[in-house]
C-alpha cells in the first residue's frame, strides 16, 4: 500500500500521496515521517520478498510532484531538527546523513550512532537519540549522546522493550 493523508478539517478527506512501484517490487510505503516544513515525507520502501528487511530502502515524497526516490538503503529512517536523516539499517548500524529539506537530498556521507539498534529508535526535539540495542537477551534503556556516551535510563531496569517514545520535554 501507498501513503495515504486524512485531512485535518471537518471533511476528513482522505487523498493517496504515494503510489508503489511495481518495476522496483515495491510493496509497501510504511512508517511516514513529514518533514517540517511541509514539503516532503520520509518513509520506509517494502521490496519483494517482504520478509527480506536487507532490501528495504529509506525514501523521500516530494509532495508536491507526488513523486518518491530512493535516499539510501535502510528499515526505519526519521528527519532531525538541524538538517540530518537518522536511520537504522537491515544489520543494526543506527547512522545519520545531512539532509536538506528543501532540495529532498542526501547532502553528505553517513556518519555510524551506533551498531547494535533495532529500527525502535526514537529522537528527542533537541536531537538527541534513544534506541533498543539488539542481540541481548536481557535488554535495558540507555541514553545516548551526540559524543557517544551512554547513561541507562534506570540502572537495573532489563527486559524487552518496544515501542519507545521521548516526552516533548526530553525528560521521560
Amino acid at each position: 500500500n501507498g501513503l495515504v493523508r486524512i485531512d485535518a478539517g471537518p471533511s476528513r478527506t482522505i487523498s493517496r500521496l504515494s503510489s508503489l512501484d511495481s518495476a522496483a517490487q515495491e510493496t509497501a510505503h510504511d512508517r511516514p515521517d513529514a518533514l517540517p516544513n511541509g514539503r516532503g515525507v520520509i518513509f520506509t520502501v517494502r521490496h519483494r520478498p517482504t520478509s527480506t528487511v536487507s532490501l528495504y530502502d529509506i525514501a523521500v515524497l516530494d509532495l508536491r510532484s507526488g513523486k518518491h526516490r530512493i535516499l539510501v538503503r535502510g528499515v526505519l529512517g526519521r528527519f532531525v531538527a538541524g538538517g540530518y536523516l537518522v536511520f537504522v539499517r537491515a544489520d543494526g548500524t543506527l547512522a545519520a546523513a545531512p539532509f536538506d529539506q528543501d532540495r529532498l537530498e542526501l547532502t553528505g556521507a553517513p556518519v555510524t550512532l551506533a551498531t547494535d539498534a533495532t529500527a525502535d529508535f526514537v529522537i528527542g526535539a533537541d536531537g538527541t537519540v534513544a534506541y533498543v540495542p539488539a542481540g541481548a537477551a536481557a535488554r535495558e534503556l540507555v541514553w545516548s549522546t551526540r559524543d557517544g556516551g551512554i547513561t541507562p535510563v534506570a540502572p537495573g531496569w532489563q527486559g524487552r522493550f518496544g515501542g519507545i517514545a521521548l516526552s516533548h520535554d526530553g525528560l521521560r
